[in-house]
């Protein structure tokens, strides 16, 4: 099935994807702003934003890429009242760590200074944000300030990553992974009753009255109880690849997903696609 056009209906639950980005620059990582109108994203390693219908594209981070070396912006997150964008930033090699930056481009603040910190997430509240310190998570203030671990313990090989805070501010879901695949796990924002719910997935969402949590492993977009991992459904089968990142929108009637493919390049691969939810 091709997505060299654009759009694409899939049979099931006649999702449509829109390509909200085109071209030969590679964009991913994209992440819906609180309010549902905006989306910030990966473009050749800089966040870029734009809005809902892929129009009003503006660059906000001008780091210098150097190829095959670990370099550029990944994974960013808004702060709750869309003003802010946390994110990881590596200026130049094996130098970065966390960073904040107003949406519009302005006030570029480094918060922490470990080239491998990594997938900030901002608490509901403002108050924090946590994030990958391979190989546990880690929780500070939103100016850098106070980081401690909120996960301990030996993991072996494995790594927590994807962390995400439920819309209450009080759990975090994330993803557990070492040579196997990444199972979601869940822990108390105070760091307590850590717990498995024991599903393979690559990439995760919560849903908006946080009783459920989306996920993908394989093509499928599923629910699952975030309570004790019940009640799994499917949402949607795109037949893409294993590793999409995706994004939910705050009223939960559409997504975004960068189509990323898990073995080279495929349709689609490299651009943000905006499908409407059944």
């Amino acid at each position: 099935m091709s997505l060299a056009g654009p759009q694409t209906t899939w049979a099931a639950g006649q999702a449509r994807a829109i390509a909200l980005t085109s071209g030969k620059s590679i964009s991913q990582s994209p992440r819906i702003s609180p309010e549902g109108m905006r989306i910030v994203y990966v473009r050749d390693s800089n966040l870029w934003i734009m809005n809902d219908a892929g129009g009003g594209r503006n660059q906000l981070t001008h780091f210098t890429v150097v190829k095959r070396l670990p370099s550029g912006a990944q994974h960013p997150s808004w702060s709750p009242d869309g003003k802010r964008i946390v994110f990881r930033g590596i200026p130049t090699e094996r130098r970065g760590g966390i960073f904040v930056i107003n949406a519009d481009g302005s006030n570029l603040k480094q918060l922490t200074t470990n080239w491998l910190d990594d997938e900030p997430d901002w608490s509901p509240d403002g108050h924090h944000i946590v994030f990958t310190s391979r190989p546990h998570l880690w929780v500070m203030e939103p100016d850098g300030q106070n980081a401690h671990p909120l996960t301990l313990g030996n993991l072996g090989d494995a790594v927590e990553f994807s962390p995400r805070w439920s819309p209450k501010g009080d759990q975090i879901a994330y993803l557990l992974g070492g040579s196997g695949v990444p199972k979601i796990r869940m822990i108390g924002a105070n760091g307590e009753n850590p717990r498995s719910l024991d599903v393979d997935s690559y990439n995760l969402a919560w849903s908006r009255d946080g009783k459920f949590l989306y996920f993908q492993y394989g093509s499928p977009l599923k629910t699952i109880s975030a309570q004790d991992g019940t009640a799994i459904q499917t949402i949607l089968d795109w037949n893409r690849g294993y590793e999409n990142v995706f994004d939910v929108s705050p009223d939960e009637k559409w997504m975004v997903s960068d189509f990323a493919c898990e073995d080279g390049p495929c349709p689609g691969s490299g651009q943000i696609y905006k499908l409407h939810l059944p």
